[in-house]
């Protein structure tokens, strides 16, 4: 079955490819009529907020990488890179965090950045009446909790030192702090001269997200034209301006895109892994890859009764056939992971492998009095088409164990089905856990439950959070390694995700553009552009 299911998914694949390549005539997406050059690229899904305060959308991360920017980032292999901020410090304690911005900078408007643009940010993410889902990221931060509780209008530990510098004080020392900041690019920072006079009740919905006037980032915004695509013009006043006038996103399949980088018509595409040799052998086009630095995983909602048993849990995964999803619906490009906790120095030995075992699901199944007519619902994007796949693989194993799941296609247009609550299981990926275990804290811990925070699941457990606290109030790796081991094994023991993927990042590239730096993440797919020559 698994060979059978890998054969018909490649071919239908390939059918696509071809079908789109022999119908589209080859153009030159330089577009010289419009005057410079063009890159065009696509996005998998129509951009929904444009706010980072907001829900986090991969497509919107993707664009908002190119209109806005962070005090810095993490890099596939952990190590932080300067962006609005030139350096940091962090004190022995692991309690103030000390930002230097690079002078000159200003948005694109003309007005200076400054560390009030930071300060105004920072507090607007953790403002209660804004209601990001960011914000317990930064429930550390002195201050936080009175500005949660409404008796305070600014985080407190959150300063401008002049208009350069600007200073995080948290309430507890946290070693791994600075990577909540980096991983991902989810604080993006806002210009307060624009919407620091907006009520904090009234930002979130704000229509100036929707058509961002002003940015600091290497493009500005020009057009959203829905369903099809979005145009970015060059924006000469970005600190490195980029070798090429306007970049166009084109809102497309990924079998389309990377139909199309055969004809000329997208420059980057995403690569469907079964498509990774075909695309190898068109011409004027290479493949970029790169180990993702997240993991794909099925949020399982423990909101619900009949999941909040972890032999029920447990039976899923050992009734999945994980290997067998990555070949069908990877073409072999990835791996499989029995945890969340990806950096080295905070793995433990011994964790259970769940390797795929029926019989060991039935049973788990049978102790914990499972209902063979509850019908699992699964709701996903259909245009992720590898994702799909992979429900395509989970339905017909759990069939075999006597679990009913139902895949029900959604439109992210429409809004996120998590909000109605209506889902089991939830299948998504991507963030960036390799550089520090502290990064699990938003997907992991009691305190981050969804919508509050980014713990899908809504699992709890104190012993992890324990541990995780430890494990961040040393400045000791040995330290920090052994309290992160042990919240390991506590996560591997009670599944709140059924861990699917490890995938490989695959991007085509046609040559016309080099300077590419392929990154695992795809919300960070074009953080990079500023490097990239156009021919």
């Amino acid at each position: 079955m698994r060979h059978q299911l890998r054969s018909a998914v490649a071919l239908a694949g390939s059918i696509a490819l071809l079908a789109v390549a022999a119908c589209s005539p080859p153009q030159n997406s330089g577009e010289e009529g419009k005057g410079g050059k063009t890159v065009t690229t696509s996005l998998a899904a129509e951009p929904v907020h444009l706010n980072p305060m907001g829900p986090f959308a991969a497509a919107d991360t993707a664009v908002l990488t190119l209109l806005q920017d962070t005090l810095l980032v993490a890099n596939q292999q952990g190590k932080y890179l300067p962006r609005l901020a030139e350096s940091w410090t962090i004190s022995p304690d692991a309690k103030t965090f000390t930002f230097r911005l690079r002078p000159g900078q200003v948005w694109s408007d003309g007005q200076p950045f400054t560390a009030k643009d930071v300060v105004f940010t920072l507090t607007s993410f953790a403002h209660p009446k804004v209601a990001s889902p960011q914000s317990t990221r930064l429930s550390n931060v002195a201050g936080y909790a009175d500005l949660q509780a409404g008796k305070a209008n600014t985080l407190a530990g959150v300063t401008a030192q002049g208009a350069d510098t600007v200073q995080i004080k948290l309430a507890n020392p946290d070693a791994g702090f600075l990577s909540l900041l980096a991983a991902g690019m989810y604080f993006f920072i806002l210009p307060e001269h624009v919407l620091g006079k907006i009520e904090p009740a009234k930002l979130m919905k704000d229509p100036w997200f929707l058509k961002p006037t002003v940015s600091i980032g290497p493009f500005t915004f020009g057009e959203l034209q829905p369903d099809q695509r979005v145009v970015l013009n060059k924006n000469p006043k970005f600190r490195t301006p980029v070798a090429f006038d306007r970049i166009i996103l084109n809102i497309l399949k990924t079998e389309v895109a990377t139909g199309q980088l055969g004809t000329g018509e997208i420059d980057i595409a995403p690569v469907g892994p079964l498509e990774r040799k075909n695309v190898e052998g068109l011409d004027g086009v290479r493949v970029e890859s790169i180990e993702s630095p997240g993991f794909n995983r099925i949020a399982l909602n423990m909101r619900h009764d009949y999941l909040k048993d972890k032999r029920v849990r447990q039976a899923l995964v050992y009734g999945m056939d994980r290997q067998g999803a990555i070949d069908a619906a990877l073409g072999g490009n990835g791996k499989v992971l029995n945890s969340a906790f990806m950096t080295e120095w905070a793995k433990p030995a011994g964790l259970q492998e769940y390797a795929y075992n029926p019989d060991k699901a039935k049973q788990l199944l049978a102790d914990a009095k499972w209902d063979p007519n509850q019908v699992l619902i699964a709701p996903y994007d259909p245009l992720q088409t590898d994702r799909a796949a992979v429900l395509t693989v989970l339905t017909e194993n759990l069939k075999k164990i006597g679990v009913k799941l139902q895949p029900r296609p959604f439109d992210p247009s429409a809004g996120s089905p998590l909000d109605k609550g209506d889902w089991d299981l939830f299948l998504f990926g991507g963030g960036v856990y390799g550089i520090d275990p502290a990064t699990l804290v938003p997907i992991l811990t009691c305190e981050q439950a969804y919508p509050k925070g980014g713990n899908i699941p809504g699992y709890c457990s104190a012993e992890l959070d324990k541990a995780m606290s430890e494990g961040a109030r040393t400045a000791s790796q040995e330290a920090r390694a052994k309290a992160y081991r042990r919240a390991a094994q506590i996560e591997n023991e009670d599944v709140p995700y059924l861990w699917t993927a490890r995938p490989m990042a695959l991007t085509g590239v046609r040559d016309r553009v080099q300077g590419y730096v392929p990154w695992g993440d795809a919300a960070l797919s074009l953080i990079d552009v500023a490097q990239w020559k156009v021919d």
